[in-house]
């Protein structure tokens, strides 16, 4: 580093040490926190840009971090965007999940800013997602069902960046294409099955993609001035929704103000309130009741962690064991795993439960840094192999294991559940120990 201070190995030493000592905050971090960590980041950034000014990973940590400041320019986001596009553009390789085109296209939104120029970002976004999607090619163990807008990462950032898309177009007073941005997404956020035969888990999906579409249709008839339409879009989005949002809740405020322009008094708006907690609790506790019961033989298994240990069967015997499934490379494993990091740093101390996860990624040297990246400790076994073995098609999925090594519960997708998640996860691992 010393005979060669500007290399590109420099470069990544320097950042690896940064982000060694500063971590993003995660879980209940405070805003504060949140804010000095971008701010370091922009700071940081700023020295790295004058040493590397075609380097892409500075430019894009640069922007997030603006982008999460409380109070920062417009143009000062434009211009770091601006230089990371052109520096990705001359070669560079990376990508992010959502792209960074989204969250720049949602930035533009929220502070009214170059609108016109939001459609072509979120289009190109998603253009680059399609042909990484496309050129991944098929995987035996992941099958792409019914083409690839069923599933995999494409269908995730769609539903993140369609809505901005039909908003962008509806303020851009532009209704055909809005209209048609909704067609599209009505298509991916309808069920393919009956009510009937959808598990616990493609039920919470589908009502989660339905509160995605519904809040979208409010959305545009709200632009558009259609109150009485964007009212009761927005109402079917409440409807739906399993978990409010955090900080503040646009989607509450948005159909309390459409309920009070039209009339509606704060009494009316009490009792909507109350009418729907009634019907949601019923509808969240008939998905809570159980995962998926299983009460089959956990397969035996000889598997090594990054660390180098071998697990096998034996490892757990007299404890309950919680196996978690996922792979860098699914946008719903990623949601989930923090999550998981709380599971496990919750029971870390308890003799009587271990958490394990299984990585099924073929490309195993992506694992590690991954790993590294997000802070994870839990324990990761090489487990494509394994996962292939049983026919596992679909992530992330969650197995709890008895004492006696059966699986006793199987959960599969990650939906909006947040702390719903682990409050769920440990309750199931204390029914399965508790019925040992």
């Amino acid at each position: 580093m010393r005979l060669l201070p500007n290399s590109a190995v420099a470069r990544r030493i320097i950042q690896s040490r940064f982000y060694d000592e500063h971590s993003f905050p995660k879980g209940e971090a405070s805003e504060a926190d949140k804010q000095a960590y971008h701010r370091a980041v922009v700071q940081a950034t700023g020295e790295w840009i004058k040493r590397w000014p075609d380097d892409e990973h500075s430019w894009s940590s640069r922007v997030y971090s603006l982008m999460g400041l409380e109070k920062v320019s417009n143009v000062e986001v434009e211009a770091a965007y601006n230089a990371y596009a052109k520096a990705h553009d001359r070669g560079g390789a990376s990508y992010s999940i959502p792209p960074l085109e989204i969250g720049v296209a949602r930035f533009y939104l929220t502070h009214n800013f170059h609108l016109a120029n939001v459609p072509d970002l979120i289009l190109k976004g998603l253009a680059e997602i399609d042909q990484i999607e496309k050129s991944t090619g098929q995987s035996d163990l992941y099958p792409r069902p019914a083409g690839v807008d069923e599933g995999g990462n494409l269908k995730f950032i769609r539903l993140d960046s369609w809505p901005l898309l039909a908003e962008a177009y509806a303020r851009l007073k532009q209704p055909a294409k809005a209209l048609a941005v909704l067609a599209q997404l009505a298509d991916i956020t309808t069920p393919k099955k009956s009510s009937g035969s959808l598990s616990d888990a493609e039920t919470r999906s589908a009502a989660y993609d339905q509160a995605v579409y519904w809040r979208a249709v409010g959305k545009v008839a709200d632009i558009e001035q259609r109150k009485l339409d964007a009212l009761t879009a927005y109402q079917i989005a409440l409807a739906l929704r399993l978990t409010p949002e955090k900080g503040k809740d646009e989607l509450s405020d948005n159909t309390q103000r459409l309920w009070k322009e039209l009339g509606g008094t704060d009494q009316g708006w009490k009792a909507y309130l109350a009418r729907n907690e009634v019907s949601k609790t019923k509808f969240a506790s008939a998905e809570l009741a159980t995962w998926d019961s299983k009460n089959t033989e956990l397969p035996e298994f000889d598997l090594t962690d990054l660390e180098g240990r071998k697990w096998s069967l034996a490892d757990l015997k007299g404890k309950v064991a919680f196996i978690n499934f996922w792979a860098t490379w699914c946008g719903p494993c990623r949601a989930e795993l923090p999550y998981v990091q709380k599971l496990r740093e919750q029971l870390k101390d308890r003799k009587d439960v271990v958490i394990l996860t299984l990585n099924t990624d073929e490309e195993i040297g992506k694992v590690e840094p991954f790993m590294k990246e997000n802070k994870f400790t839990f324990p990761v076994l090489l487990g494509q192999a394994y996962a292939d073995s049983q026919g596992i098609n679909s992530i992330p999925r969650n197995w709890v294991v008895s004492l006696d090594g059966k699986i006793m519960f199987e959960g599969i997708g990650f939906g909006n559940e947040d702390e719903e998640w682990m409050k769920r996860a440990a309750q199931l691992i204390e029914k399965v120990k508790g019925a040992n």
